[in-house]
């Protein structure tokens, strides 16, 4: 007898699930916007030779979805017959490795073979092709592999795609020798911006009819927005993945908070709170300006009574909801226990047929006939007690199913009668968005237009004494994020030049901030590691054949997880000069392509070179600026002084040199590393002051141009004067006041003194 299937469960013969039923428990199914991907692996597949695929992407991309398409794709009249009449298979990795028989998997697999080589022109997709490579070596099935390679290089009738994370690619590649001379790298990328509101739109269908929520199109802006302009560990994953995790996760607090809580109350009683500050005589609200006190009064009678009201009215529907939901779990209990009262009379109803069959075998061998048939009655009138029971038993569950169903109508009315105010707004995605990144909802709202016309005001906040750098800057990434630039070129490509210390680095940090939202975006490669001929590996993968080709590079891994970032590449001189052509790629076309065909875009970074080229001139102080500048680029563009070729130079975005720094500068950076101290102390009633004549002191003596400002921020402040306050800290942990540092001129040393609030000062034991 065939096997049962349940509604909705595809059909599947020899553990693949045919494409047509795979498409049909997705009725609602549309591939939005992949044409050229669909367009890509159909070529492929069209091929002679080498016409497998591997198909790779970040998690949440759509791999699934996009080989959907292919099957999708063969109602419309535009794609070609040659992928109409392909047979799509998906393999049931599941139900292959279910029985952990290694005969049993070894048997399914020769039958699923069979199965999809029996009609010419079969292609067979595995979803998760590192789960079923691990699947076949955790029960003893390697061979497996082995198999399905051979088949898919001999058999005609036979091709191959696997799904896999960038992550697994390459446990993949590694699970045969010949996988890349037998199927082609295909790498899918988020879909462009202009697609995923069409495709989150599908998404957000399915999450309102599972949530009974609607949506808002601003809420799907503002998710698409947010997780396209921040990176957050939360939602790390590929778009529109991204924003499906945004919305609900948004859906699911706001359902949370609405259901806690009566709708709209926050409403009513910020409208009696503002009346009753109108009739305490402090109006905040314009529209109760001229309202007398009688008329007041009467607003607030009313609007209480209103209230009242509408508590009472929502409290009753949670009772009733509540008295709906115990109903429907009591009925829910009740088919439970019938069903296993059934199944124990269908067991002894077996039980009492084994007997009787046993009591007819004696009475036929001559075991007391007589006797045989007396129990042989007993039985057959105990059988027809059984029968009778089962009976009684399901006509009683049909009627708890009844209720159960007419329950569970009225339940979900209810529900939907509550829901249906409801709507998630861009404010709930705001909202939530905050909560994951930790950053305020004002600064999140803050769109590019409001944002990049101060964006030198921003940068020369955390910058000080480099006016040019920050200036020329700020001009340049206002053109790349507005547009006024190539298409696939980075929104800006710079060159910095001057001595350590200086802002560089705070600069790129500061940009990081400032267009991404989040400083961690900064990446930064010391290219001092980079020394070697071979050093190009580690940033674009090993060549096909050696140790570690499987795995990609460096820098080109990081790209493809995080393409809107800050890189910063230090010290670039002391890099081997292969390593230059990379740089000549990202500049000039914005990508880079790893040893396994798999592209990087550079579109969306800015991308940041420091070297020391000049640096003697800018530590000269008999050279002015203008000159230490003028000598420095002199030297950047010229080869035989340590420089580099003009064609390499002419394509960055711009060239800037930073200035040594004056003690006026050291100063005010020293008094923002005292604010920054003061943020790292938990308790929230101390502090740490410092005198303005101090602080001149100190930075006049500890200054050395040759560290910059590290020379005062490292080492003093986060070495000297931390290491005092640690101590204070610890021996007086309840402590409440301020910790007031002086600089000793004659010894150059710090002296801590804690103040304590309402107590004579307490000096530290260096006193």
């Amino acid at each position: 007898m065939a096997k049962r299937r349940d509604a909705g469960t595809p059909s599947t013969t020899g553990y693949v699930i045919h494409g047509r039923d795979y498409l049909a428990l997705r009725p609602d199914f549309e591939l939005v916007g992949r044409d050229d991907e669909l367009a890509a692996i159909s070529n492929v597949l069209l091929r002679m030779t080498t016409d497998n695929v591997v198909l790779t992407g970040r998690p949440g991309v759509g791999l699934s979805s996009i080989i959907l398409g292919l099957e999708a794709s063969k109602e419309k009249l535009e794609t070609p017959f040659a992928i109409v009449e392909k047979r799509f298979y998906w393999l049931d990795t599941d139900a292959l490795f279910a029985s952990g028989d290694a005969k049993q998997i070894n048997e399914g697999f020769r039958r699923m073979i069979r199965t999809v080589t029996r009609t010419p022109g079969s292609v067979l997709i595995i979803n998760d092709a590192r789960d079923f490579i691990d699947a076949a070596r955790v029960n003893g099935c390697s061979n497996i592999v082995n198999a399905l390679m051979r088949e898919a290089r001999t058999h005609r009738d036979l091709q191959l795609i696997l799904e896999c994370r960038d992550t697994d690619l390459p446990d993949v590649l590694r699970c045969h020798s010949a996988m890349t001379q037998f199927f082609v790298i295909k790498e899918i990328s988020e879909p462009e911006e202009m697609h995923q509101d069409g495709i989150l739109e599908r998404i957000c269908a399915a999450l309102e009819r599972h949530h009974a929520v609607p949506v808002s199109r601003e809420a799907r802006a503002a998710a698409l927005e947010l997780t396209n302009r921040y990176h957050v560990k939360e939602l790390d994953r590929a778009q529109p993945k991204r924003a499906k995790m945004l919305i609900e996760g948004a859906i699911t607090h706001y359902r949370s908070a609405v259901h806690a809580r009566m709708p709209g109350l926050e409403v009513l009683e910020k409208r009696r709170a503002e009346i009753l500050e109108a009739l305490a005589g402090n109006v905040s609200a314009k529209d109760l300006v001229d309202v007398s006190s009688s008329d007041l009064e009467r607003m607030r009678e009313e609007l209480e009574s209103k209230t009242a009201q509408a508590t009472q009215d929502w409290e009753t529907r949670q009772a009733e909801l509540r008295h709906v939901y115990r109903d429907q779990r009591t009925a829910e209990d009740h088919v439970l226990r019938l069903d296993a009262d059934l199944d124990e009379a269908r067991r002894v109803q077996i039980e009492e047929a084994e007997r009787r069959t046993e009591a007819a075998n004696a009475a036929v061998a001559g075991d007391s006939a007589e006797r045989g048939r007396t129990r042989l009655g007993a039985r057959l009138s105990s059988s027809g007690l059984d029968n009778e029971t089962i009976s009684q038993l399901k006509r009683e569950k049909e009627q708890w199913q009844t209720a159960l169903a007419e329950n569970k109508a009225r339940y979900e009315a209810m529900t939907e009668a509550m829901n249906q105010s409801l709507l998630l707004t861009a404010d709930h995605v705001y909202s939530e968005f905050s909560k994951l990144s930790g950053i305020e909802v004002g600064r999140l709202r803050e769109d590019e237009a409001t944002k990049l016309p101060d964006l030198e005001a921003t940068l020369g906040n955390r910058v000080f004494g480099q006016p040019e750098p920050v200036r020329e800057v700020a001009r340049a990434l206002k053109r790349g994020r507005t547009g006024l630039k190539k298409k696939h070129k980075p929104v800006g490509s710079f060159i910095f030049l001057g001595p350590t210390g200086v802002g560089k680095t705070e600069l790129a940090k500061a940009l990081a901030a400032a267009l991404f939202g989040d400083e961690s975006v900064l990446r930064a490669y010391d290219m001092s590691e980079y020394q070697e001929k071979h050093a190009v590996s580690a940033l674009i993968g090993a060549p096909p054949g050696y140790e570690g080709y499987e795995y990609g590079g460096l820098l080109t891994n990081a790209m493809r997880s995080h393409p809107r970032c800050v890189n910063v590449f230090d010290e670039i001189e002391k890099a081997h000069k292969d390593v230059f052509d990379l740089f000549l790629q990202i500049v000039d076309e914005g990508r880079l392509t790893d040893r396994r065909g798999l592209v990087a875009s550079f579109a969306d970074s800015v991308n940041i070179l420091t070297s020391n080229i000049g640096q003697p001139y800018f530590l000269d102080e008999s050279m002015s600026f203008e000159e230490a500048k003028a000598a420095a680029l002199a030297d950047l563009w010229d080869p035989k002084r340590g420089g580099y070729r003009g064609e390499f130079l002419a394509r960055f975005t711009g060239i800037f040199c930073f200035n040594r720094l004056g003690l006026p500068t050291i100063e005010l950076i020293t008094k923002r590393g005292l604010v920054e101290l003061n943020s790292w102390i938990e308790n929230p009633e101390l502090s740490v002051s410092m005198s303005k004549e101090d602080i001149s002191a100190m930075c006049r003596d500890q200054y050395d141009p040759r560290r910059g400002a590290r020379s005062i921020t490292v080492g003093w402040i986060e070495n000297q004067l931390a290491s005092e306050v640690a101590d204070i800290l610890l021996r007086h942990p309840d402590a409440r006041g301020e910790i007031e540092i002086s600089y000793d001129e004659e010894t150059q040393q710090i002296r801590p003194r804690l103040i304590e609030m309402n107590a004579t000062p307490q000096p530290s034991e260096s006193d």
